[in-house]
């Protein structure tokens, strides 16, 4: 159980800045859950339940019956839902971490080619380490024209800044390896391509292993994670050969729970967002902070158009400082969330 104190459970219903599509649906606003603890003292520690709708294998309402029904848990059961798993590991509270530790974050570009440019090399003078980059959102032969796009990146940015790619699942196996090759250096074949990782470049996650074998470029896990340990559809035996063939995992803790297990210990984890308000987005920050320094794909959080807290996270730099993100959650606002459950 829980330390003795107050336990509210509170829900919120945010605006996005612009309307979102994710997993097939159009979003225009966020919902979400909010868990608070108070000790006897009055301190208070939050947690945050926001499943993503098209993702996500709770509803937003499971959400809410479940982090009721576990509120006084400390540790809740594995097969609770992964976004209130999350939200109670984070309500457990625990010590600021002491010194000015930072976490580096990684920055989206966003727009079209010259956009990119402009975004790319804004991130290159304010140091970033790592900027991601979208692909798969148009047909392969039309994406292949981001290969000279990223040439001019990597002239913009220099050589310190890692490029990530994320294509969402969009292609056949044929048309990865199209794209993938491509994005090798044409003048050196042996060299490895100019970016640290591709996100889920395929339709069909069963054949990551065989891409693997075909390109260079590295590959990383997000969707095939939700749903081996979020969605539960797949099994970890089925995924094993996936894990083999992934240089990195991208690790969402409202989709997948809070902590990662270790069936690939030595591989890099990203920590990254699923549209979470300022309250998850710190835990995931506090979560980076004790350990895990690959910069943060936290960049959703600039689709809220308001937030919950009083003031929004101090996100607009290279790097984020934890203890100040930390501070800034703990100031909710109230008056902008719902209370639907008090005890005692």
């Amino acid at each position: 159980m829980v330390t003795p104190g107050t336990t509210r459970v509170y829900r919120y219903d945010l605006p996005l800045a612009r309307p979102v599509r994710v997993g097939g649906e159009r979003l225009t606003r966020r919902q979400g859950w909010l868990l608070e603890r108070e000790d006897g003292d009055g301190r208070s520690a939050w947690g945050e339940a926001a499943p993503l709708p098209g993702f996500s294998r709770e509803t937003f309402e499971e959400a809410g019956e479940a982090l009721i029904a576990l509120c006084g848990v400390a540790d809740p059961p594995p097969d609770a839902p992964p976004s209130v798993r999350f939200a109670l590991h984070a309500a457990r509270g625990g010590t600021t971490p002491s010194g000015n530790r930072r976490v580096p974050l990684c920055a989206l570009l966003r727009g079209d080619g010259l956009q990119k440019l402009t975004h790319a090399s804004e991130a290159a003078r304010k140091g970033y380490q790592a900027v991601k980059l979208k692909v798969g959102g148009r047909k392969v032969g039309e994406d292949i024209a981001l290969t000279s796009d990223l040439r001019s990146l990597l002239s913009v940015l220099g050589p310190g800044v890692a490029v990530r790619l994320d294509a969402n699942r969009a292609w056949s196996l044929e048309e990865a390896e199209f794209f993938l090759r491509r994005m090798t250096v044409e003048d050196a074949p042996d060299a490895r391509a100019p970016v640290v990782f591709i996100e889920e470049p395929l339709r069909d996650w069963t054949q990551l292993p065989e891409l693997a074998a075909r390109t260079r470029v590295p590959l990383a896990l997000d969707e095939t994670l939700q749903e081996v340990f979020g969605a539960r559809t797949v099994s970890r035996a089925d995924a094993a050969a996936a894990f083999q063939a992934a240089s990195c995992w991208v690790w969402k803790p409202t989709l997948c729970g809070p902590c990662f297990p270790q069936e690939n210990p030595v591989l890099p984890v990203v920590f990254s967002a699923a549209y979470e308000s300022g309250v998850g987005i710190a835990a995931i920050v506090k979560a980076a902070g004790e350990g895990v320094l690959e910069p943060l794909g936290i960049d959703t959080y600039a689709a809220l158009a308001e937030d919950v807290l009083a003031r929004r996270l101090p996100l607009d730099a290279p790097e984020a400082e934890v203890g100040e993100v930390l501070a800034a959650a703990g100031e909710v606002d109230r008056s902008k969330l719902e209370l639907v459950y008090e005890h005692p």
